[in-house]
């Protein structure tokens, strides 16, 4: 059986830039079935502009249009335009099609809804370390939410 494929969401694409210490452990622990890896352009915008903004020198520049050249990049299109609509109207409790969640609407970052619309479109899982997709796991989209632990590093099992 093939592993389902998988969306790594730009926080995700950070820490495996940041980790070259521990990097074979933490993409086994994101990734542990090998399954392909894509990436919303989005991800590639945003992770471009916080490398800028950090102030990342060269050597962590290359590592990361090194590891951007090993993934996927999905573009954004009509079909994903739809999804967009789609989990926005549920995040605003609006979308027929899915069960109305209780409480408040949720406000989820316009750059969060393209990523899980790409997730949604493709069937793949999205691996992050953002709970601002909790409510959409199981519901929507499948979400591997990846824990830190105290210094904000991904917790990686010994």
């Amino acid at each position: 059986m093939n592993p389902k494929n998988v969306l790594f969401d730009t926080n995700i694409l950070i820490e495996l830039v940041r980790a070259t210490d521990r990097l074979s452990a933490l993409k086994n622990r994101i990734n542990p079935n090998n399954a392909t890896v894509f990436i919303s352009i989005v991800s590639v915008a945003e992770v471009r502009t916080f490398a800028i903004n950090s102030g990342w020198g060269q050597k962590r520049l290359d590592a990361l249009e090194e590891l951007l050249d090993t993934c996927t990049i999905i573009d954004i299109g009509n079909a994903i335009t739809e999804k967009y609509v789609e989990i926005d109207t549920y995040n605003a409790r609006k979308n027929p099609n899915y069960p109305i969640m209780q409480g408040n609407t949720v406000n989820m970052g316009k750059n969060d809804i393209w990523i899980a619309a790409t997730a949604l479109l493709l069937d793949f899982t999205l691996v992050t370390t953002d709970k601002d997709f909790d409510h959409l796991n199981s519901v929507v989209i499948e979400v591997d939410y990846v824990g830190r632990d105290a210094e904000g590093k991904i917790v990686v099992p010994a």
